[in-house]
């Protein structure tokens, strides 16, 4: 029986290959910060650089660096097929997002895998369902974690949104008047512009 089992796991696990080169996708303190941790584990580093940062510690400090486009950075440190490519062209076997950039996003985690390349992060379907913030919550609820109310419908109207708002309910009755009379609309719509404008995301809760 332990040698069936023994047998079982070895044909599901993963493949985990060494890391003896690792891109790092992104720039400033956090790329730093990742050098000198991969230097205490024999890991080389490679960076990529924007025009902006071509005299920078962080590329300096690499083993490799390598040169990815013009300061804005939907031009470099968001240019998912120039930061694969790289990585490619570097030998590395793995990418760090550091945080922000592509940290957070699902389909730079695909691609990387795509490639053959270790992302170090989450699994994408792990940054995809905890980014939504409405699939997040379900999850939660659904392991009984304690979460605070809110909506999670469709009907994102200023009046169902405002009529869900006085059922939900604030600690203190007053102030929850007070909200509902004075500050809901004039607050609602610059929440739901920012929501899709920084998180491309329709849905308030």
């Amino acid at each position: 029986m332990l040698g069936l089992i023994q047998k079982r796991c070895k044909s599901t696990a993963p493949l985990i290959r060494p890391i003896h080169r690792v891109l790092i996708a992104n720039r400033g303190e956090i790329a730093i910060r990742v050098q000198n941790t991969a230097r205490k584990m024999g890991i080389e580093t490679v960076s990529v650089f924007s025009d902006a940062d071509r005299n920078a510690l962080f590329v300096k400090k690499a083993d490799q660096a390598y040169h990815i486009g013009p300061p804005l950075a939907a031009e470099s440190y968001l240019n998912m097929d120039k930061i694969i490519n790289t990585a490619l062209k570097s030998n590395s076997q793995a990418i760090h997002p550091g945080y922000g950039f592509l940290s957070e996003n699902a389909g730079f985690a695909e691609k990387c895998a795509e490639a053959g390349l270790v992302f170090i992060g989450p699994p994408a379907q792990a940054i995809r369902d905890m980014g939504a913030k409405n699939v997040s919550k379900q999850i939660m609820e659904d392991a009984k974690v304690p979460v605070v109310r809110g909506f999670h419908g469709a009907d994102q109207s200023d009046e169902n949104l405002r009529r869900k708002s006085e059922e939900i309910g604030l600690a203190n009755p007053g102030f929850h008047r007070f909200l509902m009379k004075y500050v809901f609309y004039s607050s609602f719509r610059p929440a739901h512009h920012d929501s899709v404008v920084k998180n491309c995301e329709t849905q308030l809760l």
